[in-house]
């Protein structure tokens, strides 16, 4: 099973349908007007952020870590920005390490 089979794009959205963890449903916006391929999800999320660029450097740590575990190569795909957005949320909650952090959004996410 590859996670690739549950996302189903059209014009300008993906959806995300039978994935066990998602529960149903989930629409992603596929982002109209935004550079996709030039950079990694989780830099585009933190570029407007205030954090100092060694947190940032750690994120992306962190974010390679749990797409590597969970086989994800194409930084494009849908699935990373989930990733991306659940590497953030850990980080928030005090969690710094890149390897537990990783490790904790993969489990969180539960597609694995």
């Amino acid at each position: 099973m590859t996670l690739s089979q549950f996302v189903h794009c059209r014009r300008n959205s993906c959806i995300l349908s039978a994935v066990p963890w998602a529960g149903g449903k989930l629409s992603l916006l596929a982002g109209r007007g935004r550079a996709w391929g030039t950079e990694m999800p989780i830099n585009r999320l933190l570029a407007n952020s205030e954090l100092r660029p060694d947190a940032i450097k750690n994120l992306n740590l962190a974010f390679k870590q749990a797409l590597r575990s969970l086989y994800l190569v194409d930084r494009d795909d849908p699935l990373a920005e989930l990733v991306a957005r659940k590497i953030i949320e850990i980080d928030a909650t005090g969690v710094h390490d890149a390897a537990e952090i990783a490790e904790i959004a993969v489990k969180q996410l539960g597609i694995q």
